[in-house]
């Protein structure tokens, strides 16, 4: 692969690597959040 090519295709990278680790990281917020409201309700 040529420079440019690995520069556009870098940030796609980043960008989709932080959308899956924003994901990853509110599904486990929620998880946490839910945990703790049944234990307080229990």
């Amino acid at each position: 692969m040529n420079k440019t090519s690995i520069n556009i295709a870098k940030p796609a990278i980043n960008e989709s690597f932080f959308l899956f680790n924003l994901t990853l990281t509110s599904n486990l917020v929620f998880h946490v959040y839910n945990s703790f409201q049944y234990l307080f309700k229990g």
